[in-house]
């Protein structure tokens, strides 16, 4: 049989397909999309503003742009949540480390001895 002739079908191409709008995989298209709808509403409504031209455009279309700039730095291409960890880490310090006082359960020995440290004022154990 000769190549030309073989017909290829994808069986799964919908289950496959992620989908792309502008640009952007899966449903960060949708953003996009609604931060243009506002920017040109907002564009519409500032028409009637005694303004130059050039400061009405950066205005009106500023949350286009922080929208494309943000799914562009934080979205395409990362892990989930990944926006959400930079942030935290950045607030927040060095990120997936153990707290420095841990919660410590009243009725387990602690190698055998109960555990004697720092008590709160309803009596609890707060730091060994």
């Amino acid at each position: 049989m000769v190549d030309s002739e073989l017909v290829i079908v994808e069986t799964r191409s919908r289950a496959r397909n992620t989908g792309h709008a502008f640009g952007f995989s899966g449903n960060l298209g949708l953003p996009f999309i609604l931060s243009v709808l506002v920017s040109v509403m907002l564009l519409t409504v500032s028409m009637g503003w005694e303004m130059a031209l050039q400061i009405k455009l950066l205005q009106c279309f500023s949350p286009a742009i922080g929208t494309t700039l943000y799914l562009l730095v934080c979205r395409v291409e990362r892990p989930p949540n990944w926006d959400i960890d930079c942030v935290r880490t950045l607030i927040l310090g060095r990120g997936f480390r153990a707290s420095r006082l841990q919660p410590v359960h009243p009725l387990i020995l602690y190698r055998g001895v109960p555990i004697q440290g720092v008590k709160d004022r309803s009596n609890r154990v707060v730091a060994a």
